[in-house]
This record gives C-alpha cells, structure tokens and sequence, in this order.
C-alpha cells in the first residue's frame, strides 16, 4: 500500500493487532476483513475521504447550535451508520451505539472528535443514540 496517496498518511494496518485482539472473534471483524482486504489506495482513500466529510458534517451540525437528537444531528448519524455498513461490516444500530459509546471512553477515538470540535465526541454518541431510537433509522 502507498500510504503517500492517503490522507494524512493514514496506514489502515496499523492497529491490526489491536484490532484482532479485541474484536477477532467476532462477526463484524471478519466481515471488515473481507471487505477491506480487497481495498487498494483509490478504495482506502474514498473510505476516508467519505469519513473525513461525515465527521466534519458532525461539527457543523453541533456548531450551528442544533441538539444532538435534531433532525440534522440523526441524519448525519444516520449516513455516518450507513458509511460503516457500506466500507466495513453491518451496523444494526444497536452495534451503532456501542461505537458512539467508544468515541468517548477510548481516548485515541475521543481525540478523533474532539480535535475537530470541542466536545464532539459526546455529541457525535448522543446523535448516534437518538438516530437508534428514532423511526427514521434502515429507511
């Protein structure tokens, strides 16, 4: 892989082991393994750049002052669940807010967020727990 030609560097194999470590034995591990191992640079670089939009879609919502649970904040969640479940592996929502749930508690996700905008990280989790709860989410 050329990591050059991704966005800031990005080496999707960095934290493999850690990866399997934690989440090896189960069913979305082995379907992001199956998907991704047929990624080259051009695939990896529209994974990221597709992420990179949503999150920043996430700021935006949270800067303009909308709640969490606004109808701006669940779409975007929403699109955010889909991009997982188009790239990696299938997203039910359920396994949606134990992701927003990790944007929090795992400082490396934490930071993610809350470098684009202070405090994103716990809005990014409310939106994702609202978009679970709402009608509005598989549509």
């Amino acid at each position: 892989m050329n990591e050059s030609q991704l966005p800031d560097g990005f080496d999707p194999l960095a934290y493999e082991d850690e990866t399997r470590e934690r989440w090896g034995g189960t069913e979305a591990y082995r379907q992001s393994q199956r998907r991704t191992a047929r990624y080259g640079d051009e695939e990896w670089a529209a994974a990221i750049a597709e992420g990179e939009d949503i999150a920043e879609r996430f700021a935006e919502v949270m800067r303009s002052g909308s709640d969490a649970d606004s109808s701006g904040a669940v779409a975007v969640a929403e699109a955010h669940r889909r991009h997982i479940e188009q790239w990696f592996y299938d997203c039910p929502p359920e396994a949606h807010v134990g992701l927003g749930d990790l944007y929090v508690t795992e400082l490396r996700f934490a930071k993610y967020w809350n470098e684009r905008e202070a405090g994103l990280a716990d809005f990014v989790r409310a939106a994702i727990a609202a978009n679970a709860g709402s009608e509005s989410v598989g549509r």
